[in-house]
């Protein structure tokens, strides 16, 4: 006769015991994380990067293919460091480039090359960092053709973070809107890039041995315009596209560790001058950044 209360009090055991259970996974979802960076002064790091970038266009009833692969070392010193904001310097080496172009065989273009680029070795770049991930560049000792090619590989673009202003729980969102103007690598004019990002906070995870915060970014409008005139030649180019990638940032400090990401674009040249034509022009980009073990 003692029998149903006992199971009733079972029953009552088990409930309190799931309520509990699903209120602590409630409570762990909503738990707001604040993603800044926060660097001690003194602090080193080195990271490798690669860039491959595929380019397919028609040219003249010509289809001419054409893929670069640019990769390089850099080693980062903090110089100084605030709560708020971090003085740093870049040291370049390691950077190697190979170029495989296809379709241009009468001009006796298409071929495989490598070359290592031993002059960026030692070349340094400052930049500063705010506590949102931000990237910015103060000063570099590259000439006017070397500071082009490695603005061509957008080291401070793929480097930034650009992390919310308020807290946020797994699963959560913010946008961001860049407007960025490049000058043209020969000639005069330039290149004008508009993108708006939507991230999203993945979580924590142990990546390359380190405790990491987990971000996704795609893009949501990327469009780019731009105007150059080099060697008689006048270029106009319009084009939309999409963007994607991952970043893994140290918990400790907010410091990458990993990037990864796409870029592709749909691009029309139209050239005037001493040649007429309109050129179509369909580019993938392609980029790693990964922090490296320091050399013994």
């Amino acid at each position: 006769m003692h029998r149903l209360p006992y199971i009733m009090c079972l029953c009552m055991i088990a409930s309190i015991a799931l309520a509990i259970d699903a209120s602590a996974y409630v409570r762990s979802g909503d738990e707001l994380a604040l993603l800044r960076v926060r660097l001690a002064k003194g602090a080193s790091y080195r990271y490798g990067m690669s860039m491959t970038t595929s380019q397919d266009m028609t040219v003249a009833m010509n289809d001419i293919s054409n893929e670069s692969t640019s990769n390089m070392i850099m080693s980062m010193m903090v110089n100084d460091a605030t709560i708020d904001r971090a003085d740093i310097t870049s040291t370049l080496s390691d950077v190697t480039t190979s170029v495989r172009v296809r379709g241009m065989d009468d001009l006796g273009v298409s071929r495989d090359t490598t070359m290592r680029l031993s002059q960026f070795d030692g070349v340094t770049v400052r930049f500063t960092m705010d506590q949102f991930g931000r990237a910015s560049k103060v000063s570099t000792s590259l000439d006017g053709g070397a500071s082009a090619f490695v603005s061509s590989m957008k080291v401070f673009e793929r480097f930034s973070s650009y992390l919310p202003k308020e807290p946020v729980p797994v699963g959560g969102t913010w946008v961001i809107t860049t407007n960025d103007t490049t000058a043209a690598p020969t000639g005069s004019g330039d290149v004008r890039t508009m993108m708006t990002m939507q991230f999203t906070y993945r979580g924590v995870r142990d990546t390359l041995g380190t405790r990491c915060w987990v971000i996704d970014a795609s893009s949501t409008a990327l469009t780019q315009e731009g105007d150059i005139n080099a060697s008689g030649i006048e270029l106009e180019l319009e084009g939309s596209g999409q963007s994607s990638g991952r970043t893994f940032l140290d918990v400790a400090s907010g410091m990458l560790v990993a990037s990864y990401g796409t870029v592709a674009m749909q691009t029309q040249m139209s050239l005037s001058g001493q040649q007429s034509m309109v050129v179509p022009v369909a580019t993938q980009i392609r980029y790693t950044l990964t922090r490296m073990s320091e050399r013994r």
